[in-house]
């Protein structure tokens, strides 16, 4: 069977770049719209592609030209691969059949191939329609602008910087399931300020705009803006500007946020601004800044260095080093290739550590559905494209040639280093391990409660006072307590006074009907001067009174058992945690032994699991754990007349205890939130990840009843 000769496209626009260091020209499709920076190597293995030769004469005649002498064997491949692809080259016979055509293989969109459920397009607005409206924002782009958002940004890392630890823990608060709606507000209105720095940028340095719409990435929706019309700009510093803006403007817009933030009481514009501050800097990093994904970051950097193809000479080099360390290949290797290599590998590390977050993010915020959306991806954007080049033939005639080559000492390498890879994985502690959410406690507190209702006269003792046992903490007072026991005084000596005057008058039925009242009304009066005692409540036991709002109830009316304080010992605290449920077996088999306590703030603490309740529950024994206050359970409301506490936990839960070490209390404060997690070394990478498949498959069969 005969190679097919392959011929480029005649309809393709060649534009040179001016104003750069080397030569490189922008290739423009005028069917699926795109535009590809290439160099003078990949030009130069392009324009061989006359038609009249297939893939090896073309490898033949390049070998031949002085030019190509430094064009590396790796980087042909890649880039006769990258051209077939993309349909910019294609067989001679298809192209005399339908001229037309732009690509044998399916066009591609910006985020995937065309019938991708989870990466498409949809526009909404016209370029020119759009491009009428931002004219008017055209004021953005100058220098006093400019200025006065490098003033705001240096603000805002100042504002960070005089109190960081206030802006983490309102970070904290966004990170649980609740928020979702937050998230995604903030989202859609930083990447819509990111497409618009974009598109102001493009208009001010001439480029046109083809449409505006909203796109979707993994069923996350996105605002774009098609700004592709910026390569045709000869100018690589215009070109960088351009693709800068849109990451300078969520900055600009983060910082706004934060200060905002700082300067608002306002507790739910505080929550909106803190979560895009936290968007606006985090994904900004980690996503379009960073140079290692294709995204504005990687372009900025592109062309910076001036590399056009700097993503396929990295890509190739970093193939070319893991050809030669698994297959034992004599090319030389050097220390500009390797450098290459070592970007292309963090490329690779990169990609891999974003998809897998996704990936998880996805299930477990889906459980069973997530895990067909990762099934369904993975197959469109991996298990299909190789099987289709498989089918084709061509990546079995790239990979036949090597594996015939394969020396057996390299296989028994390659065995020996899967075989290590297999063993660290079973001996090397996972960095995940189960953990659970709680609050720093103290031990076994003594809850004072009001035993008579009232209004609250006077605090005599306040939060963190040392108090002994029997001393009075607060005055309660209830006139219409005292008028009841002074009326029942007054009809007790009224009583009293005809009892001794029926006994004078010899009257006896009359004397014993008045002793019956009177000892009635003295069960009365008894039963009152207790509640009349207790309008002072005391101390039960001697520690320290413990009670954050009750200084705040003067003159304020508290009831019959509502709970005034606690007395505790400050010298005894434990962290109580709620577990979920695929969880309790771990912690139950770990009772007695040493766990990890992480604060918000990062610091990590030591103590002793010394219970885990027997019962599951789905109520809170801290609200503040509950998602709708900053805590990290998801929880759903009941409402009932009859029901004081309407929070419940989305999933029953189980409760454990804690006990902290005398080190470790010293710096942990009651109140604080905090994670526990199993220091057991057995928890291994390969445990970890038996585990997650197993809450996965869990998740996807019915819920049987709880204990």
């Amino acid at each position: 069977m005969t190679s097919p000769l392959y011929r480029l496209r005649k309809d393709l626009r060649f534009v040179p770049q001016t104003r750069c260091k080397r030569w490189r020209c922008v290739v423009e499709d005028p069917i699926s719209k795109k535009f590809f920076r290439i160099g003078r190597n990949e030009y130069l293995i392009a324009s061989l592609f006359n038609g009249e030769r297939d893939v090896d004469v073309l490898v033949a005649e390049l070998n031949k030209i002085p030019e190509a002498k430094s064009i590396s064997p790796a980087l042909v491949q890649s880039t006769i691969r990258w051209l077939i692809g993309n349909g910019l080259v294609r067989p001679v016979e298809e192209a005399e059949s339908n001229p037309l055509q732009s690509s044998p293989s399916e066009p591609l969109t910006a985020y995937g191939p065309v019938g991708d459920p989870f990466s498409f397009r949809i526009p909404l607005v016209t370029g020119k329609n759009l491009e009428s409206t931002l004219q008017r924002l055209g004021w953005l782009y100058s220098w006093p602008v400019a200025i006065l958002s490098l003033l705001i940004i240096a603000s805002a890392g100042f504002v960070f910087a005089m109190n960081p630890l206030e802006f983490t823990r309102l970070s904290a608060t966004l990170f649980v399931p609740d928020s979702f709606f937050w998230w995604m507000g903030a989202w859609l209105i930083l990447k819509t300020v990111h497409e618009l720095g974009h598109s102001i940028a493009c208009i001010a340095h001439g480029c046109s705009l083809r449409n505006a719409g909203l796109a979707f990435f993994y069923l996350a929706p996105v605002p774009y803006v098609d700004t592709t019309e910026m390569w045709r700009l000869p100018n690589r510093f215009s070109r960088t500007i351009c693709a800068a803006s849109g990451v300078l403007a969520e900055v600009v817009a983060a910082s706004i946020a934060l200060l905002i933030c700082n300067w608002t009481d306002n507790t739910t514009l505080q929550y909106l601004c803190i979560t895009i501050a936290t968007l606006g800097t985090i994904t900004t990093i980690a996503f379009n800044g960073n140079p290692l994904t294709r995204f504005d970051g990687y372009f900025v950097l592109s062309d910076l260095l001036d590399r056009p193809s700097l993503w396929n000479e990295c890509q190739s080099a970093f193939k070319q080093v893991v050809t030669l360390l698994t297959f034992g290949t004599t090319s030389p290797i050097g220390s500009r290739t390797l450098c290459k290599a070592a970007y292309g590998a963090a490329c690779f590390g990169y990609r891999w550590m974003i998809m897998i977050g996704m990936a998880w993010g996805t299930w477990s915020n889906w459980r069973g559905l997530g895990i067909v959306m990762i099934l369904a991806a993975a197959y469109l954007w991996f298990v299909k494209p190789i099987h289709k080049r498989w089918k084709s033939g061509g990546l079995a005639s790239q990979v036949a040639p090597l594996l015939a080559e394969w020396p057996i000492r390299r296989l028994t390498i390659v065995s020996s280093m899967a075989a290590a890879f297999g063993i660290l994985v079973v001996v090397i502690p996972s960095p995940l391990r189960p953990m659970a959410p709680g609050v720093v406690s103290f031990v076994e507190p003594t809850v004072i409660r009001a035993e008579s209702e009232g209004l609250v006269k006077d605090v005599l003792s306040h939060d963190g006072s040392d108090v002994s046992k029997g001393e009075a903490l607060i005055v309660i007072e209830n006139p219409k307590l005292l008028l009841s026991l002074s009326t029942l005084k007054l009809d007790l000596e009224i009583s009293e006074e005809r009892c001794r005057a029926y006994r004078a008058n010899h009257r006896v039925a009359e004397m014993q009907g008045e002793q019956a009242k009177i000892e009635s009304l003295q069960k009365q009066i008894d039963e009152l001067s207790k509640q009349v005692e207790s309008l002072t409540p005391r101390a039960s036991r001697s520690g320290q009174f413990v009670s954050r709002q009750l200084s705040n109830r003067r003159g304020q009316m508290i009831k019959s058992g509502d709970s005034i304080g606690s007395i505790v010992d400050p010298h005894r605290l434990e962290v109580q945690c709620s577990v979920a449920q695929c969880d309790v077996a771990d912690y139950r088999s770990q009772i007695g032994e040493k766990v990890i306590v992480r604060s918000v703030r990062g610091s990590k603490y030591t103590g002793v699991l010394k219970e885990v309740l027997p019962r599951y529950s789905d109520s809170l024994d801290h609200v503040s754990l509950a998602a709708k206050y900053g805590g990290p359970i998801a929880v759903r409301i009941e409402s009932s007349k009859n029901q004081k506490d309407p929070l419940r936990s989305v999933a029953p839960r189980n409760q454990a205890r804690i006990e902290l070490d005398d080190a470790s209390f010293r710096q942990l404060h009651p109140g604080e939130h905090c994670t526990v997690e199993l220091a057991e070394n057995r928890w291994t990478i390969l445990r970890v990840v038996d585990r997650m498949l197993r809450s996965a498959i869990a998740s996807l069969l019915p819920e049987s009843p709880s204990a």
